[in-house]
């Protein structure tokens, strides 16, 4: 279908998610080992279809916000 985006993350051995991208801005990135979180008509990447565009993935010092449980993003302490 034209127009429609893919947004993916991958995540380390931890859960932790460590990229998020959106196939609009970057339709030849490998996605090898990524998970396809949606097909869309967002160009910008979310985490939830609904939810802020390109959220931040790391915290201030480095570490990584969200989980990945397998279903969906989690933010970590919530």
């Amino acid at each position: 279908m034209e127009g429609m985006c893919r947004h993916y993350i991958r995540a380390n051995e931890q859960g932790e998610i460590t990229e998020g991208w959106s196939s609009g801005p970057h339709p030849e990135r490998n996605t090898e080992g990524a998970v396809l979180l949606r097909e869309t008509y967002s160009y910008q990447f979310r985490l939830e279809e609904e939810g802020e565009e390109n959220p931040p993935l790391f915290d201030e010092e480095g570490r990584p916000v969200y989980l990945w449980d397998g279903e969906k993003a989690i933010r970590k302490g919530e």
